[in-house]
């Protein structure tokens, strides 16, 4: 099944972040270096820090990446200042983790200020060296940026937008349906930890929707009929015991599989279920919260570690049955 791992720590993510920024940041200065397009080293330094930023965000702003990093290059040209400094607070913005509420937005400000202030230490300490040199020095300063937000947000990443779009038709509407919601209900959550359990649990819902998808492509394979069809045939009338050990050993494989449809429907049924639930418990939660804002008395939507507790129970036996089978089955490869 298919699950975030640690769905509430984003500082883990952080260098995986920074090194693509990197790899990106420097493979995009090295093309346009080595076809010498006609630019100069700051326009160079602008479009590196664009795809760094689209390398290292979380890819549900890609078109406002695209228009946000060069115009804050503009803008800091405009203004008299350096057009690195302007595009690498602008990277750093765009890649920056931040959640729907009013206050996380800070995300984004802390963001900002830390990608122009690297920009301009990097450009101040790299003073007279190669271009490459200062190139590099620029994306390694400007991925510090990322930490700022990581250290405050710790919400799980939501699937961009491309990968809802690919989920099949059927699947979409309750997808699209969770991410309706946390979108509600999130900017209305009194504290963190009330928007970090309705982050973690549309999370699950699309995960889930995922784990969907594969047991229902691998039930399309099994087709009962075919194979109950199978074990009603009979077997081989032959005097050879060769044979007749071959068909006993296919019927028995039949009957294996029949037992895997009948495993992969429970499991398909549990899927649903936990996804109705989660799904339930969303739609409750919003309402729960825009009550609380007409009556302040009222508490903040209930029972979020049980819903989160059955959600993460389900994926670690999950888990451990694969572990077990696939070492069962390396147990029995050993003994044949």
């Amino acid at each position: 099944m298919y699950a975030p791992a640690d769905p509430a720590a984003a500082l883990p993510a952080v260098p995986r972040r920074q090194a693509r920024w990197l790899v990106a940041g420097l493979a995009t200065a090295a093309v346009l270096t080595a076809i010498r397009w006609p630019i100069d080293a700051a326009a160079t330094a602008v479009v590196a820090l664009t795809l760094a930023s689209l390398a290292a965000g979380s890819g549900r702003a890609a078109a406002w990446t695209v228009l946000a990093v060069p115009a804050g290059g503009a803008l800091a040209g405009w203004l008299g200042l350096s057009a690195v400094v302007g595009a690498g607070a602008a990277a750093a913005w765009s890649a920056a983790r931040r959640a729907p509420h009013p206050t996380d937005r800070l995300d984004g400000v802390l963001a900002l200020l830390a990608g122009a202030g690297c920009a301009g230490l990097a450009l101040w300490v790299s003073s007279g060296l190669p271009s490459m040199v200062t190139m590099a020095l620029v994306l390694g300063a400007t991925a510090q940026a990322l930490l700022p937000s990581a250290w405050r947000h710790d919400h799980p990443d939501l699937p961009t937008s491309w990968q809802v779009v690919r989920l099949p038709a059927s699947h979409r509407p309750v997808a699209r349906r969770a991410l309706t919601l946390l979108r509600e209900s999130a900017p209305m959550a009194p504290d963190v930890t009330t928007r970090r359990g309705l982050h973690e649990v549309t999370r699950w819902i699309l995960a889930l929707q995922q784990t969907d998808v594969a047991l229902q492509a691998e039930l399309d394979r099994l087709d009962p009929t075919a194979l109950g069809q199978r074990l009603a045939r009979p077997d081989p009338q032959s005097d050879d015991a060769f044979t007749r050990d071959r068909a006993r050993a296919a019927r028995s494989h039949v009957q294996r599989m029949a037992q895997h449809h009948d495993a992969l429907c429970a499991e398909l049924g549990r899927t649903r279920a936990l996804v109705d639930h989660a799904l339930a418990w969303l739609d409750d939660a919003r309402t729960s919260l825009a009550l609380a804002r007409l009556r302040p008395g009222l508490a903040a939507p209930t029972d979020v570690d049980g819903v989160l507790l059955r959600l993460r129970a389900h994926a670690v036996e999950a888990d451990a049955a694969r572990r077990t089978a696939r070492e069962l089955g390396a147990a029995a490869l050993t003994a044949g």
